[in-house]
């Protein structure tokens, strides 16, 4: 059996439905759990405790002036969606044996634009940080995972992590 390797070599970005041509670099959050030190008396050591997600940010870099972009990046008010389309080559035996679709679609506030570099005959280039309230990743129309920071929603593989805490919390 040969390993199957994918490897993403196009994407486009949508910010609130309009798609950005002028996307070179997009970072789509990580995943850091939040931490807490247990202090049990009876232990050997000192566990640790999930206590949820750290923040989540999403960074974006231009290399070309879109007004689109410009405005979600400059609105620290509202909630922008994002929707970062990308091709995967999956690669078998050294040759190309599917094409899968990856999509990540995210909801946050802008956080951060850097300052715009415009000068006559180049392409501007401008960076944006995005504080992500939800996130959600799909690799060939499966859902990998899907987290709702407002909503207490933490889904991995179909398993509904926090269905209980909502539950016990009234929200379900």
């Amino acid at each position: 059996m040969s390993i199957a390797i994918a490897k993403i070599n196009k994407g486009n970005w949508i910010v609130n439905g309009v798609p950005v041509r002028a996307t070179s670099e997009i970072t789509l959050p990580a995943l850091e759990a939040k931490a807490e030190e247990g202090e049990e008396i009876a232990l050997f050591g000192t566990p640790e405790y999930v206590a949820g997600l750290d923040v989540m940010e999403a960074e974006f870099k231009l290399s070309g002036f879109d007004k689109d972009a410009i405005a979600a990046g400059a609105n620290i008010f509202d909630i922008q969606q994002f929707i970062c389309l990308f091709n995967a080559d999956v690669y078998q035996n050294g040759q190309i044996s599917e094409r899968a679709s990856v999509r990540a679609t995210l909801r946050g506030m802008a956080k951060e634009m850097s300052p715009l570099e415009l000068s006559g005959g180049e392409f501007s280039e401008s960076e944006f940080t995005f504080g992500v309230r939800y996130y959600k990743l799909e690799y060939g129309g499966q859902t990998l995972f899907e987290i709702d920071v407002d909503n207490n929603i933490y889904i991995v593989n179909g398993e509904d992590k926090m269905a209980s805490v909502r539950a016990n919390l009234g929200m379900a």
